[in-house]
């Protein structure tokens, strides 16, 4: 993990989008970024993934009659202003 990856998980310091991209390739953690600073995800219970599956199915049966696709786990996003 780079310093500056390691600094901004703990102060206000900002560090770029391509920083956090190298840095999650081999962290052992999850985390989000937003706006230069990084936030550790947590881990989900057994309960969550219950509930995770349960809505994915319902969607996925949903997307299929709109010729649509689902994807579950983790992928990288982007959200733009």
């Amino acid at each position: 993990m780079s310093a500056a990856y390691e600094l901004s998980l703990s102060s206000d310091h900002h560090i770029s989008e391509a920083d956090y991209l190298e840095a999650e390739k081999s962290s052992e953690e999850r985390h989000e970024y937003v706006d230069g600073q990084i936030y550790l995800m947590a881990g989900a219970s057994k309960r969550h993934n219950r509930i995770a599956r349960n809505f994915i199915t319902q969607m996925e049966t949903a997307a299929q009659e709109k010729n649509c696709e689902v994807f579950f786990g983790s992928m990288w996003n982007t959200v733009g202003n």
